[in-house]
């Protein structure tokens, strides 16, 4: 009896710190994309803008979209089954463009396929997430140039958890 009463005396601060010990479980990154998000930052640098050496600034605000683009902040919903849409409305509310595809995340990098309007066009991401917001970053050809030199910045805002699933 003492050996128990002398074991149960040793164990007690263990089990008295280990169920004060708050485990931190987030959810993965796969699981934190599902929702409606919006488009609140666009930077995008093109070093050789128009086949040039001139470097090409773009940055695209909330405040400022309207002027630049003539178009509303852009909508992308990520669902749970591996599908994205993403709007682009002008000033009227009519969607001029809308993609739509599927969507995975390996490692730090979100890969979107376009499976319509056009079937195979892919992006690949280096996804940064915090607090309801994504930040998003690849080189691309964003000018058309023909190189894949252009640096894209876009932060994103979450909307909503639920989106809905439209997919063509």
């Amino acid at each position: 009896m003492k050996k128990i009463n002398l074991l149960l005396v040793l164990c007690a601060p263990f089990f008295y710190f280990c169920s004060r010990k708050k485990i931190d479980i987030r959810p993965s990154v796969s699981q934190q994309i599902v929702g409606e998000w919006q488009n609140v930052y666009i930077r995008v640098e093109m070093p050789t803008a128009n086949n040039t050496n001139l470097l090409q600034i773009l940055e695209i605000s909330e405040e400022n979209s309207k002027q630049k683009l003539k178009l509303k902040p852009l909508h992308t919903s990520f669902n749970a089954n591996r599908t994205y849409q993403s709007e682009y409305k002008n000033y009227n509310g009519e969607i001029i463009y809308n993609p739509s595809g599927i969507w995975t995340i390996i490692g730090d990098t979100l890969v979107m396929m376009d499976t319509y309007p056009t079937r195979g066009k892919h992006c690949k991401y280096k996804i940064d997430m915090e607090a309801g917001q994504v930040a998003l970053r690849s080189k691309e050809d964003y000018d058309y140039d023909g190189k894949v030199d252009d640096f894209y910045y876009g932060l994103y805002r979450k909307v909503t958890d639920h989106p809905a699933v439209v997919v063509k």
